[in-house]
């Protein structure tokens, strides 16, 4: 007799608001962290997380000020920001813009958080959607070097109703996308109404950088706008790619490149 543990998929509620020691099964008991509600997740699950401000190193298990200290996706997992802390469907009421994931942990900006959200071999059921990321500083070594606000690798994911903001790098200011040359799976990332302003790289890709060496990519940009941002190569976006992704109704203001490609560079 095999006996199958089939577990139905769950709502995890996170506010700032919330009392310590919740276990984020409703607004009333909510988790405080996010990265408490991060470590509840399994595949199939949302994450509700309402208005306030988010920071890495704030969480059970987690130190106080840890640079490494990253939002870490869960695979399968959709991660919504917006709400109010009242709302019963996932139809947020309040301010994307003010769900904040920051990764300011110290007065000292050369200390902030190294990557504020990172994801690596995510499918395509796993969404980020409705949040402010912001004060990353990827000014570190190895994967520390890239993706100040967030950096992805080998995976197909899904990002919406973002606005990446002063964050900084070596490569991919405001988001870092990589992929390997895995002959057995896909990956592409899907941005849509997405807003990169005043991120920088000291390499390529003030707002994104994307290394992405699938021939079958099917990534893309929809209705995003980006604006402010620098590096040496590619300003707004760096391409360094065997597929390009499509760019459909995006707008680009007063981005800059020391050696070129102000908007974009390939």
């Amino acid at each position: 007799l095999i006996v199958l543990d089939v577990r139905e998929s769950e709502t995890i509620f996170v506010s700032e608001n919330a009392s310590a020691g919740g276990d984020g099964t409703s607004w009333v008991s909510a988790h405080k962290y996010l990265q408490d509600a991060l470590a509840a997740a399994h595949y199939g699950d949302e994450i509700w997380v309402a208005e306030g401000t988010y920071k890495p190193d704030q969480g059970a298990g987690i130190t106080e000020g840890d640079r490494t200290a990253s939002f870490n996706l869960v695979n399968g997992v959709g991660i919504y920001g917006g709400f109010l802390g009242t709302e019963a469907t996932r139809d947020p009421l309040g301010d994307a813009n003010r769900t904040i994931l920051s990764g300011e942990i110290d007065q000292n900006s050369s200390l902030w958080s190294l990557n504020v959200v990172k994801g690596t071999n995510l499918d395509a059921n796993t969404t980020l959607d409705g949040f402010r990321i912001t004060k990353g500083n990827a000014n570190g070594s190895g994967v520390y070097a890239d993706g100040g606000g967030v950096y992805l690798r080998d995976s197909n994911l899904k990002v919406s109703n973002l606005v990446i903001t002063n964050n900084s790098a070596s490569n991919g200011g405001g988001i870092y996308f990589h992929s390997e040359p895995h002959t057995d799976s896909q990956s592409s990332l899907t941005l849509t109404n997405c807003i990169f302003s005043n991120n920088s790289a000291d390499n390529g890709g003030g707002g994104i950088f994307i290394s992405d060496v699938h021939s079958d990519s099917q990534s893309s940009l929809t209705n995003c706008v980006f604006t402010n941002n620098s590096a040496s190569n590619g300003g707004g976006i760096y391409f360094y790619s065997d597929s390009y992704p499509s760019i459909t109704n995006c707008v680009f203001t007063n981005n800059s490149a020391d050696n070129g490609g102000g908007a974009i560079s390939f």
